[in-house]
């Protein structure tokens, strides 16, 4: 009991040290208002994903009666557990690296009265109970709409907790197991950003898996018999293979299909069984090799030396403003939430073009096969009115690209507590913040530029007819990087613990998407009118597109220009 005793108290400290200690950040005024701005935002949540909910769970009950009629609703507790554990394992990479090493308290740790086995137990508890969050959002509701529709008794519904509470054991396990081999034995993961970078690749990697495997099940339009046949076999496949990477997941299915039976009792005793041993080898493995692995991690001398040639390339001349950029996109770059959030978006609307053209030739559905007749059906002549609405398109095309990297409506929130560095510059402040409003724009020119060119190449348009549809993309795409700097400005949201809080969590970047989505709206909207109701020829809406464009930059301008020196010189971040 008293080993019992330290794990527990450990694991209070690690979570409060960790990440708990964004609660303690603020002082008793601030507190009362983020826990109202908490309750908004959590009834914003619940609104929003309302729909999304419902629509799942109708989906899981729906496959639950036509599984059913074949006698093979088990299949879904067993994908839904094997798949739970793929994005445990996945996740829990990257929380073990930043519980067991990155957190930086072993050393402080060794130094009390407690085990070397009480600490790894401690560190693996922490990192589990990071993990609950998509068993509770991702594998209880499942049990839970599956026990209601089955009709099974409280011992199904105690099995599924029990289920919850050890199922992200052996994923973690597993995930920590090459984590600390590699980081005993190798040099290149004790560099953050490397570690980063994979991590990303890797949930980019996994990310596409899924979503190749199940396209030709959300895109086929067979019979339904065809639907229950294929989505039995993904499930059937993926449960299989995933069951066999992850030991034990197959029992605790097995437990909760047979859990009115006795040997429901024996299958579940059988993952407890599976799950201790997992525990105790992770235990014998961490304590031969982590130890030895994550002290001095803190250390960043090296052996290496620069070269003369090197020094020059370090302090080669640049414009500023190129200087500033190259600073922001590097962070951006090494950083996953960044990366994720800004960097990664910028190629989102491309991919996603491509996969839409793509998809095209090789599906029978009806409504695709309807949207690629109109496709083929536009035209894009400066003489027929229709090629208007390819201009107000482009120009609303433009707005959304410049709205979904967010980059311009974070840029001040990035720089955190840094910010009261960019006073001490001697930059004035129009440059510095123009520079970071260029970077966002300049993301969306390639964003643009590389939906533009496979807009073109599929779709066949014109060289001359793309070339004009360019000048008002160009004008809509800096409408919401000017809104999403002007927000900034006023509220830029300089105090945070982590960097989620600086992109997922801030308003600005909220109304940059509102900015783009509101120029999307009224360019698309307007556009109809106009070519439906005066017959604009596309010269005319060139004109109209251009007037409405530089009216709205310059109001933008205008504003950004004015709040510049009294907001820059007002905000400080204490």
């Amino acid at each position: 009991m008293a080993e019992i005793r330290k794990v527990a108290s450990l694991v209070r400290v690690m979570l409060r040290t960790f990440s708990l200690n964004i609660a303690f950040a603020s002082s008793r005024g601030k507190k009362e208002r983020k826990s109202v701005s908490a309750v908004i935002l959590i009834a914003i949540l619940a609104v929003s994903l309302g729909p999304l909910a419902y629509g799942a769970g109708y989906m899981i009950l729906n496959t639950y009666d036509a599984l059913s009629v074949l006698g093979i609703e088990s299949l879904i507790l067993e994908g839904f557990t094997s798949i739970a554990a793929m994005v445990i394992f996945l996740f829990g990479i990257a929380n073990v690296m930043a519980v067991f090493y990155y957190a930086g308290d072993t050393e402080r740790y060794l130094t009390l009265p407690v085990k070397p086995t009480t600490i790894l137990s401690a560190k693996l508890i922490t990192t589990v109970i990071y993990e609950y969050t998509v068993c509770v959002l991702m594998v209880l509701p499942v049990y839970i709409l599956y026990g209601v529709r089955s009709g099974a008794g409280v011992v199904f519904y105690l099995y599924s907790v029990a289920g919850c509470l050890l199922l992200p054991v052996i994923p973690i396990a597993l995930a920590g197991a090459p984590v600390m081999l590699l980081m005993r034995f190798t040099r290149i993961f004790r560099n953050r950003d490397v570690v980063n970078l994979l991590f990303m690749l890797l949930m980019l990697g996994a990310i596409m898996f899924f979503q190749l495997s199940f396209n030709n099940l959300l895109m086929m339009s067979g019979s339904e018999s065809e639907m229950i046949r294929v989505l039995t076999d993904k499930l059937a496949s993926l449960s299989g293979g995933i069951g066999q990477a992850f030991i034990g997941t197959g029992f605790l299915s097995a437990s909760l299909r047979d859990a009115a039976q006795i040997k429901g009792l024996s299958y579940m005793l059988a993952f407890v069984a599976t799950t201790a041993v997992v525990y105790a080898l992770f235990l014998a493995l961490g304590r031969a090799v982590y130890f030895r692995g994550v002290l001095g991690l803190g250390q960043t001398a090296t052996g290496k030396k620069t070269t003369l040639a090197q020094v020059g390339n370090m302090t080669r001349g640049r414009s500023v403003m190129t200087s500033i950029m190259i600073k922001d996109m590097r962070v951006m770059l090494r950083t996953p939430v960044y990366f994720l959030n800004n960097i990664f978006m910028i190629f989102f609307l491309p991919i996603f073009m491509v996969a839409l053209f793509a998809m095209q030739g090789v599906t029978s559905d009806p409504d695709m096969a309807s949207l690629r007749a109109a496709l083929e059906g536009l035209t894009f002549s400066l003489y027929v009115p229709a090629s208007s609405l390819a201009l107000f398109g482009a120009m609303a095309a433009g707005a959304l690209m410049g709205s979904m990297n967010c980059i311009a409506g974070s840029a001040l929130s990035r720089e955190g507590r840094q910010f009261n560095l960019m006073k001490t510059l001697p930059v004035s402040y129009e440059r510095q913040i123009a520079a970071k409003t260029g970077l966002g724009y300049l993301a969306s020119i390639v964003s643009g530029l590389l939906t533009m060119a496979i807009v073109a190449v599929f779709i066949r348009i014109p060289p001359l007819f793309a070339v004009l549809m360019l000048i008002p993309m160009l004008l809509g795409a800096l409408v919401p990087n000017l809104a999403g700097i002007l927000a900034e400005l006023y509220m830029p949201k300089l105090h945070w613990a982590n960097e989620q809080a600086a992109v997922k969590q801030n308003l600005n970047v909220l109304l940059e998407i509102l900015a783009g989505f509101a120029v999307t709206a009224v360019a698309i909207g307007g556009g109809i009118w106009l070519t439906s109701s005066l017959g604009l020829m596309p010269l005319a809406a060139l004109g109209v597109c251009v007037a409405a464009g530089v009216i709205l930059n310059l109001v933008f301008y205008t504003a950004v220009r004015r709040a510049i020196p009294g907001q820059m010189n007002k905000v400080y971040a204490s």
